[in-house]
């Protein structure tokens, strides 16, 4: 897939578009891996650290709510079952 940075120039990730397509939209609501969007990030060229850490770390953010989402909807289904 071929991306163009802010002066046009042309960027080249080594990922299939229906890769990244697949990874943006989720069809099981679930977050892509960390490592699909450093990939992404890679893709768009974007190499600041302190980009991808604010990226890293809005990740793991969510990556924590959405755990705790499927934490509290387990509860519910076995406090109905029971």
């Amino acid at each position: 897939m071929c991306f163009e940075d802010e002066a046009g120039q042309s960027l080249r990730a080594d990922v299939p578009p229906s890769t990244l397509q697949d990874a943006l939209r989720s069809k099981n609501g679930r977050l892509p891996s960390m490592d699909m969007i450093c990939t992404y990030l890679e893709a768009c060229g974007i190499t600041e650290p302190t980009v991808i850490g604010e990226w890293v770390y809005t990740w793991r953010r969510l990556k924590l709510a959405e755990i705790e989402g499927h934490r509290r909807n387990s509860r519910r289904r076995l406090a109905s079952v029971g």
